[in-house]
């Protein structure tokens, strides 16, 4: 393979048993690893399928409330990006794991393939769901901020807008994904057979997509944004719910169990970004300091599928916090498993008993006439 200088100062190839290997998520049939055979042969599948029958409960259950304010549209489109990334994620793990031989070098004739299905969509998948989760933190943050101006700004055209630029955004990351990759044939040794040779995958990438481009605008700058306005909606929040009054209880109540969803739901991300992050990070520093070996290492290799199966991990927990946070979310879940409609149990407040007392009133003076 003839590279000029220029393409190998542009570009990062670590060499492996004559295979060079990068990616984001770097291809590692060359293991016997217990752990990595277990996490993608058995975990990761039943993983991606527990997330994706869960995210398909939860836009049923959006779909059911009829999306009655831009927090649901925000959530069904943070939902719907985790369930079609999981399930790509876990499509090519079965495939690979159960119809191919694992223990050998990625072929050639399945390189772009497993590419496309194990990097660039659940990339962009979970890039579309990164930007999504910021623009539900600003919304959730204007709206308890701002309440008077929630209304005007976080309108439902103005967040379907927003949600169709993040898919735009996240779409244009995936163009520069495909085309910074290039995939070679490599005739070299089997890994586990002995005098047989194989045509084994190999992935060339720009270092400005994968180590510039990427960690900046989609995990350091979305991390940085929702680090800043987590605790501004908590303490707001806190602040607001000693100020309610008894006339705005049913509204309060319904904002403030959204702010809440909004505020587990960041948390989630936040502590599954942050090994990725350190990750990326490290990866960097490696290959900037020419430490190529360290990420050959087994130890290395295992942080890389942790970080993968902790991101699988908190997209299942979304769900979790529906369930338990939202009252209405809970009802209509159970309305779509049982079939069954359940009358909303209303409590004695003051406000009720005003409006009952109110309305027989005007009803005995109207049969008194």
């Amino acid at each position: 393979m003839n590279r000029s200088a220029n393409d190998i100062v542009n570009n990062t190839m670590i060499e492996a048993d004559s295979i060079q290997i990068n990616s984001l998520f770097p291809i590692l049939f060359q293991t016997n690893d217990p752990y990595v055979i277990t996490l993608h042969k058995y975990i990761m599948p039943i993983l991606a399928g527990f997330v994706f029958i869960c995210n398909s409960l939860t836009i049923a259950v959006f779909w059911k409330i009829k999306l009655r304010n831009p927090t649901h549209m925000l959530l069904l489109s943070i939902c719907l990006c985790d369930m079609l990334g999981s399930f790509s994620f876990g499509v090519i793990d079965v495939y690979v794991f159960y119809f191919e031989d694992h223990r050998d070098y990625l072929p050639y004739r399945i390189c772009e393939l497993y590419t496309f299905l194990y990097n660039f969509l659940p990339v962009f998948f979970h890039y579309s769901s990164t930007y999504l989760t910021v623009g539900l933190a600003i919304e959730r943050y204007i709206c308890v901020v701002y309440p008077f101006r929630a209304k005007l700004i976080c309108s439902k055209k103005h967040t379907l807008i927003f949600i169709l630029f993040s898919v735009l955004c996240s779409g244009v990351y995936l163009t520069f994904q495909i085309y910074s990759h290039t995939y070679y044939a490599n005739e070299t040794s089997s890994f586990y057979l002995t005098n047989v040779t194989v045509q084994a995958c190999s992935i060339e990438v720009s270092n400005f997509t994968l180590w510039y481009l990427h960690p900046i605008l989609f995990i350091l700058l979305p991390l940085v944004i929702l680090i800043c306005i987590e605790p501004a909606i908590l303490k707001t929040l806190k602040r607001s719910n000693s100020l309610r009054t008894a006339s705005s209880l049913s509204v309060h109540k319904s904002s403030r169990n959204l702010s809440v969803i909004t505020i587990w739901v960041v948390f989630i991300f936040i502590v599954c970004e942050v090994p990725i992050l350190f990750y990326v990070s490290a990866t960097f520093v490696c290959l900037e300091l020419g430490f190529c070996s360290f990420l050959l290492t087994s130890s290395w290799m295992i942080y890389t599928h942790y970080t993968v199966t902790i991101t699988a991990s908190g997209q299942l927990f979304n769900f979790i916090i529906y369930i338990t946070c939202n009252r209405r979310f809970r009802r209509a879940f159970g309305e779509i498993l049982t079939g069954r409609r359940y009358l909303l149990q209303r409590r004695f407040t003051a406000e009720i008993f005003f409006r009952e007392t109110q309305l027989l009133r005007s009803s005995r003076s109207t049969s008194l006439r």
